[in-house]
């Protein structure tokens, strides 16, 4: 016997209604595209293209050192070129207009332009030497260090060996040296006044005499001072462990070219040494014044860069090159082609039947 089959009604059946009817279609997920983000433009990696300003503070100390960050600098700006050379974004495109356009961008913006806001920066820095006892700013101090390890320097061993003579001639050095500093003031064009001025080159032009004179008291006692402990062998508070050890290998390495003079000579290198340890501190807080103006304008440098040395005077000008060396090319081909036509005739009329028959 056959089974009764039955055969229900859609409407009758809510299960089978439900599947009979047409599935909303699900909405498409929307990929967001993102824009590209040079991994060499992250300020970590970034960063490397400027050590070679911590490298110009450290270089007063150990020159060594300060000439070795300047290693950073150039593996960041060379791989930074060499990336653009060979990619275009995150596509592989070698291009020589390209890495060209990279090469004066980095020079621009990575070793030209920013010396500008450092300077600036350094300047605005100077004024916190104020802060301390002496009351010469930063710039001030430097200049005067400076003319004082000179001074260490060519003196007669009698200005080091009497305080009142030390402090007479130096105070007259450096009255020498802001005279010269008024005559360059008077006669220096527009440009180097304005890099003078932000290097800190004036910087003794308007120091009030009194600071002054109390920053070369200050100088003379401890300048004496030192020297009347290395004398007697004692390692004086001021002088690290260091520089005292240096002495005393100095003197016994000296001692066979210059005799009884040796101790002194010793000296002048020791002292010129601990002054370089004062310039080193106030560059140091002059660089960190001069990056930090730097990372307040790296914006607005690159912007720059791009929007006004590439885009409207070195591309249209690799533009126009390429151009003119295009129609040189042309021209050359054409002139090549004359000269067969004359030295071959024939050859030149079976060429024109021949496209002649093409056409």
């Amino acid at each position: 016997m056959l089974n009764r089959i039955t055969f229900t009604s859609a409407d009758n059946n809510p299960s089978i209604a439900a599947k009979s009817e047409k599935q909303p279609e699900k909405p498409e997920k929307k990929v967001q595209e993102t824009d590209y983000q040079d991994p060499l433009n992250d300020w970590k990696l970034r960063a490397l293209s400027y050590s070679n300003e911590i490298g110009a503070a450290l270089n007063v100390i150990t020159p060594k050192l300060g000439a070795a960050l300047w290693i950073p600098t150039f593996m960041y700006l060379g791989a930074d070129i060499y990336d653009k050379y060979k990619n275009d974004k995150d596509v592989y495109s070698p291009s020589s207009k390209r890495g060209l356009e990279q090469v004066i961008s980095q020079s621009v913006s990575s070793l030209l332009l920013p010396a500008i806001p450092i300077l600036v920066g350094q300047k605005m820095t100077s004024p916190i030497g104020k802060i301390f006892s002496d009351h010469l700013s930063i710039n001030e101090k430097d200049a005067s260090i400076n003319e004082i390890n000179l001074f260490i320097d060519q003196v007669p061993n009698e200005v080091l060996d009497d305080k009142n003579l030390y402090k007479t001639k130096l105070k007259q050095t450096l009255t020498n040296r802001i005279n010269v500093i008024k005559h360059e003031v008077k006669t220096d064009n527009i440009l180097k006044k304005i890099y003078k001025y932000l290097n800190g080159d004036y910087a003794l032009w308007n120091t009030k005499e009194a600071r002054l004179d109390k920053f070369i008291e200050q100088n003379c006692e401890e300048v004496f001072s030192i020297k009347e402990n290395l004398e007697k062998g004692i390692q004086d508070k001021k002088l690290s462990k260091k520089l005292f050890n240096e002495y005393n290998a100095e003197v016994a390495l000296k001692e066979t070219i210059y005799g009884n003079d040796s101790t002194r000579q010793a000296l002048r290198k020791v002292l010129k040494k601990y002054e370089n340890t004062k310039i080193f501190r106030n560059k140091l807080i002059k660089t960190f014044g001069g990056i930090a103006a730097l990372i307040l304008l790296i914006k607005p440098i690159d912007d720059f860069t791009q929007k006004m040395v590439i885009d409207r005077i070195v591309d249209p000008g690799i533009d126009r090159i390429n151009e003119r060396l295009a129609d040189s090319n042309l021209l050359k081909m054409k002139i090549k082609a004359d000269q067969e036509a004359k030295a071959h005739p024939q050859k030149q009329k079976e060429k024109q039947t021949e496209k002649a028959q093409e056409t």
